[in-house]
């Protein structure tokens, strides 16, 4: 089962806590969409902050589809080197739809001994493709609020074996003809464990009910590597509901 982790109902409330005590945590994992989130995220830190995004060479940016243990070398090499500014402040922002395993292990070490004046802001469509150890020491923020997913996962549990197989047809179909992508896959996983948790007394859950959450567990695990049979997994959700 996932770990607690903290979970902030919107970015505004990142700018309040700066504003009311003049610092905010070292390690943020922003859930939405990047393109609506940086602008936001821009903002804070040259207005408020008091951080230069343009020419900053305290500034680390990394945006790629799925950020690799390459990417997280140069994340530690950069956490390594001493500040340029009098400020001492360092910000890394890493946009990703998905991180692999030995790239979060990489992280998970500096964020258990962060060096002072390091900021770390992880934008991605879900926490959920973060390990439990790593998402612990985060604090998670939605920005958005519910999306597509959300209501189709709902309307998946509620059909029937036959309906379920043709949604995931449809929802495959369009992400061969690149109309949605992997990430489309892994929203609606989430979505489905959201509501399958959702639905229930967590005091009462049953053994077949945690097994059905594990099993969404490791199929989203599989989601995120390199190339998954995509409706391998999910037509095996739709049998074991």
């Amino acid at each position: 089962m996932r770990c607690p982790h903290v979970i902030i109902s919107h970015m505004q409330l990142i700018l309040d806590t700066f504003k009311n005590t003049g610092a905010i945590h070292h390690a943020y994992c922003i859930e939405g969409d990047k393109l609506e989130i940086l602008p936001i995220l821009h903002k804070f830190l040259e207005d408020d902050f008091k951080f230069k995004i343009i020419a900053n060479p305290d500034l680390l940016n990394k945006t790629s589809d799925t950020f690799t243990i390459d990417d997280s070398r140069e994340v530690k090499e950069f956490h390594l080197c001493k500040s340029f500014g009098e400020s001492g402040k360092k910000v890394f922002i890493i946009c990703a739809n998905f991180i692999t395993r030995e790239a979060q292990n990489a992280l998970l070490k500096i964020f258990e001994e962060p060096s002072s004046g390091n900021y770390f802001f992880i934008i991605t469509p879900s926490s959920e493709i973060l390990l439990p150890t790593l998402r612990s020491r985060l604090a998670v923020v939605s920005a958005s609020s519910e999306n597509s997913s959300n209501k189709e996962a709902r309307l998946f549990i509620k059909s029937g074996i036959s309906e379920r197989l043709a949604m995931i047809k449809v929802l495959t179909e369009s992400i061969s003809d690149d109309e949605k992508s992997k990430m489309d896959a892994l929203l609606f996983v989430n979505g489905i464990e959201k509501e399958f948790i959702n639905k229930r007394n967590a005091i009462d859950l049953k053994l077949r009910d945690t097994m059905i959450i594990e099993e969404l567990e490791h199929v989203r695990d599989y989601l995120g590597d390199r190339a998954p049979s995509v409706k391998m997994l999910l037509e095996h959700i739709a049998l074991i509901l």
